[in-house]
């Protein structure tokens, strides 16, 4: 990091690197930060990241909360040094508000924002299912869980009607059920639906006619 003329200039971090720097800014930034429960805050974002396997998804989920919750974590650091796809996806789940941003973005309209950003929809997602765990969750905050509720509805209904791999999410992490799994694989016409074996329920497979047991989703 260097300094010239009272602005920042963050050195570009490889590819190959990213992760690794994305964990420990995270953890430095979380530092010393705890949550209403009394854990460390960093569990929080690290649940997160375990619920991705992609390096760049689990970048952005380690780093989701700095840019609204860490101070001197500002916008054009994270595009400094992360490029400009892990700095849009970031961006698309940070809630806009004074005085780091121009503006104080109304919680709907945020979630409205993105779920328009095929990552950040679903690490929204993951954010919001941590958020609701019995262990994170405070009923003292009147009227957070039902805002969650309706976030999470909407972003669901967002990526139900995005593409193959949004609806293989949803179903992998269980936000809709195997019926409407298959219906909404039908959707897409490039998906043969009576090839599909369910995914990670024996007892569905039992179910099924013999020739269908051995059947993969396919690659997409």
């Amino acid at each position: 990091m260097q300094r010239y003329d009272n602005t920042y200039f963050y050195t570009p971090i490889l590819p190959k690197d990213r992760l690794n720097a994305a964990i420990d800014l995270a953890n430095f930034g979380h530092k010393g930060i705890y949550d209403k429960s009394g854990v460390a805050y960093i569990l929080h974002p690290v649940n997160v990241m375990l619920q991705f396997s992609d390096e760049l998804d689990m970048s952005v989920a380690i780093m989701h909360d700095l840019l609204e919750d860490v101070s001197w974590i500002e916008p054009n650091m994270i595009e400094d040094m992360f490029g400009a796809e892990i700095f849009d996806a970031l961006m698309s789940v940070t809630r806009k508000r004074k005085p780091k941003f121009n503006v104080d973005e109304n919680y709907m309209d945020f979630i409205r924002r993105c779920s328009l950003h095929h990552r950040g929809r679903r690490i929204k997602l993951m954010d919001i299912r941590d958020n609701r765990r019995p262990e994170r969750y405070n009923p003292t905050l009147k009227g957070l869980e039902g805002r969650y509720v309706k976030a999470q509805a909407f972003l669901v209904d967002a990526m139900k009607d995005g593409s193959l791999s949004d609806v293989e999410f949803l179903h992998q992490k269980n936000l809709i059920g195997y019926d409407e799994y298959r219906t909404l694989l039908g959707q897409h016409k490039f998906v043969d639906v009576d090839k599909v074996a369910p995914a990670s329920s024996w007892e569905l497979v039992k179910a099924w006619p013999h020739s269908h047991k051995e059947q993969q989703c396919p690659n997409t």
